[in-house]
């Protein structure tokens, strides 16, 4: 099972290592659903008509989104929470030599 337009999905800037801002969504997969960065990718280009330069370049899987105390989505905790996955990753993989 690929994407599907009903899944649940929230895009946002994050920095990675060079700090240069990405693009990473979020999504909140359907029951049953397998997803994949290219599958979400091919979703957003031949259905949607996304433009390339706009497309995810990551992907991370929710089971919910956080909310703000008036019940609309936290883009800024959704950017904490890449942030200090993208430097756990880092942390674990430094570059050497550099």
């Amino acid at each position: 099972m690929g994407f599907r337009a009903d899944n649940s999905c929230a895009c946002i800037a994050m920095h990675d290592h060079s700090l240069e801002k990405r693009t990473c969504a979020y999504v909140i997969p359907s029951h049953g659903a397998e997803l994949s960065l290219e599958r979400l990718n091919d979703f957003l280009l031949n259905e949607r008509k996304i433009a390339k330069f706009k497309l995810p370049e990551r992907l991370e899987l929710a089971d919910a989104f956080p909310v703000t105390p008036v019940g609309k989505l936290s883009k800024k905790t959704l950017r904490e929470m890449i942030s200090a996955k993208v430097e756990a990753e880092i942390a674990a993989h430094p570059t050497h030599g550099v």
